[in-house]
């Protein structure tokens, strides 16, 4: 097994795990952003991240999944550093799907170097499964995640089983504080702030933090049931591109994920939507009592439109 840290003086691991809905983001922009400053404090946030826009610590997933990854121990200013904070929100979305012994297997590289704490953070049941919700019917199909760009309407998803263990809070941390061998540190998103957040994971207080704004709230429930009934009869991951970008054109959303999506649509595939899919979406107030029916008539109708245009060129 490939070690995760070079063998240096112990240092405090703050793991933290998500949940996925609950700010991570934010957290990790501000993280990022304040970078510099917290390392002449003695903490280290690695450089080493997805993106600059979405710095979480995709590398993790590596050592998760593979045992071996980067070495954080090549990270300036490690040596010095006294307390480290790692932050990937999937660590908690696929806990289950990664199973006990590779979640013990990340807490043995962590926990090989110094003391490890994970710190979670929940939400109210009700905003969270909705908010997770419209995120799984955007994404695109993942193996082993059957929530994943699914048709069904929310009743019926939150009797799946990786979004029912989810929610089951209380066996959640048990469950992840088993498989780390670690103590937990639980915060609740409605009463406790980012920059509190911020500052139980640094043990700074008083720093200033940059907190941009959080990602993936610009979509409408109408836009996401639109897009829950398009999935029932999307084929391939070329078509989800597809109508993720005409759903982009015809709502205006600036959701990540979606846009993401969209920005993979090719116009080969734009080309080969067929128009008589969009004659089955109907409004049904019984499915999805909170969607507007003329909101989501007006999304079709922009559909429409947008693929009548394609066509023409």
């Amino acid at each position: 097994m490939t070690m995760f840290f070079r063998n240096s003086h112990k240092k405090k691991i703050i793991l933290h795990i998500g949940l996925p809905k609950t700010g991570s983001t934010a957290l990790q922009q501000a993280f990022y952003q304040s970078r510099e400053v917290l390392l002449r404090q003695g903490v280290l946030y690695p450089a080493q991240v997805y993106r600059q826009d979405d710095p979480k610590h995709n590398f993790v997933l590596d050592l998760v999944r593979k045992g071996q990854g980067y070495d954080i121990g090549s990270e300036r200013g490690y040596k010095a550093a006294s307390r480290i904070v790692l932050s990937n929100e999937a660590l908690s979305n696929d806990f289950y799907f990664h199973g006990l012994e590779r979640n013990r297997q990340l807490a043995e590289l962590l926990r090989a170097h110094g003391e490890l704490e994970i710190c979670m953070v929940l939400r109210r049941e009700s905003e969270w499964l909705r908010s997770y919700y419209k995120q799984a019917v955007i994404n695109q199909p993942v193996k082993g995640k059957p929530h994943y760009q699914n048709s069904l309407p929310l009743a019926a998803f939150r009797e799946l089983e990786p979004v029912r263990r989810l929610l089951d809070q209380g066996e959640l941390i048990q469950d992840v504080s088993a498989a780390f061998q670690a103590p937990v540190r639980v915060m609740r998103y409605e009463e406790v702030p980012v920059r509190q957040l911020l500052e139980y994971c640094t043990e700074l207080p008083g720093i200033t933090y940059s907190l941009e704004r959080r990602h993936n709230e610009s979509v409408s429930d109408a836009a996401v049931e639109v897009m829950r009934q398009l999935n029932a009869q999307i084929e391939t991951l070329e078509e989800k591109y597809s109508w993720s970008y005409l759903l982009v054109q015809a709502c205006g959303a600036c959701h990540d994920v979606l846009n993401t999506l969209a920005g993979r649509a090719t116009p080969n595939g734009l080309t080969a939507l067929e128009g008589k899919k969009l004659a089955d979406l109907r409004h049904d107030h019984k499915v999805t009592p909170g969607v507007r029916e003329e909101e989501f008539n007006a999304i079709v109708s922009g559909l429409r439109q947008q693929l009548a245009a394609l066509k023409d060129k």
